[in-house]
């Protein structure tokens, strides 16, 4: 679930831009969870990262102590939204996902920005509307 939607009151009307947040921990945790096609799962007892410990456990709530929606929340603004804390996330990642990575990254580059000074904020009202733009210019060019 995107963090903005987790808010008991979002800042901004549902969007487009939540569900891409929301494929992007949907990724995590199939490139996470599964070793490779075929539905292969991932057998987290001879791999090197036990389940507990991996991004996407917290996020699930599965986690003695994270099943709260503010303990994920502000475990995706951690592992997810800090492009080093997503990073982190994608190391816990199946070696088969590999190819994953860097698109994962990108993907996040598209949903947050970080400001001067380090502070971070969702860029997705002004992406947006940038995309919206472009779309009504391609539409006027028909």
């Amino acid at each position: 679930m995107a963090m903005d939607r987790m808010n008991t009151e979002p800042r901004f009307l549902h969007s487009y831009f939540h569900d891409l947040e929301s494929t992007l921990y949907v990724l995590c945790w199939l490139f996470t969870v599964y070793g490779g096609p075929y539905d292969t799962r991932r057998d987290f007892s001879e791999d090197t990262i036990l389940y507990r410990n991996t991004s996407v456990a917290v996020w699930n709530g599965d986690v003695p102590g994270s099943n709260t929606m503010l303990a994920i929340h502000n475990s995706k603004l951690a592992k997810a939204r800090d492009v080093q804390g997503l990073t982190e996330t994608i190391q816990e990642f199946a070696d088969y996902f590999e190819p994953f990575r860097g698109f994962l990254l990108d993907v996040r580059d598209l949903l947050f920005v970080e400001e001067p000074g380090g502070k971070k904020r969702a860029k997705m009202e002004k992406t947006r509307m940038d995309l919206d733009k472009e779309y009504d210019d391609l539409e006027e060019h028909e």
